[in-house]
């Protein structure tokens, strides 16, 4: 937690199919404090890269594991931190991976919560000790108000209420499940809503005291947001 305590962090999301060794040079030269990466884009003989298969989680792929930990390395052999975060957990795979659609049974169907949380618990087990990790974000832009309302426009014209208590269940099974093996490292926490600053007020907070809450916000909105605040 004492990198996150000392001073502002200025970092970049990798979202990338591969990282090679000129977008970690690249990465050193911006001075980029942080790398927010996201490997489920690697290549892999499965059908979800780490996960083996989304529909139903078995534990860790050893190949994909290792592909993850020589990034790891190599971001630091750069000095470079990294937080690891999923685009995809166990009956949520990325849209972008999934024909397009939405997949939303991680919000309705308790198994893949505990399929998750044991994805992240094996994850925790095998890179607590990695010194170039800084933090788990447990899942990019979570949006289980999809569940209870489809509709672009309408995606706020939902009961809250049931939104955060299914958010806070998930969190607190997976921190949980994270903790029982790795006791310290940051564990971050997106909001709702596909981590809208508007539902970051509702979070429920998780008893654990190495937890960071984030929402994500647009520079256009953060300009906005900084002009009515001068005014």
């Amino acid at each position: 937690m004492l990198f996150w305590q000392t001073g502002v962090r200025k970092g970049a999301n990798v979202f990338n199919r591969k990282v090679d060794s000129d977008l970690i040079k690249a990465a050193k030269e911006y001075k980029i404090g942080f790398i927010r990466l996201a490997p489920d884009k690697f290549e892999t003989t499965q059908r979800d890269f780490l996960l083996g298969n989304a529909d139903s989680y078995q534990g860790l792929i050893p190949k994909d594991l290792k592909v993850l930990k020589d990034v790891l390395d190599a971001f630091h052999q750069q000095k470079i931190p990294v937080v690891l975060t999923m685009l995809s957990l166990p009956g949520s795979r990325w849209k972008q991976n999934n024909n397009d659609k939405d997949d939303l049974r991680l919000w309705s169907d308790q198994a893949f919560q505990k399929q998750a949380a044991k994805f992240w618990q094996d994850l925790a087990k095998e890179l607590k000790d990695h010194p170039a990790i800084v933090g788990y974000n447990i899942l990019n832009e979570p949006h289980p108000e999809r569940l209870y309302n489809t509709a672009d426009s309408a995606i706020y014209n939902v009961e809250q209420s049931k939104v955060q208590k299914n958010l806070f269940g998930f969190y607190s099974s997976v921190v949980n499940s994270v903790r029982q093996v790795d006791s310290e490292t940051p564990i971050i926490l997106d909001s709702s809503s596909y981590a809208d600053s508007n539902t970051f007020d509702k979070f429920k907070p998780v008893d654990d005291s190495n937890i960071l809450y984030s929402f994500h916000i647009s520079l256009l909105e953060s300009l906005a947001y900084i002009a009515v605040q001068k005014d």
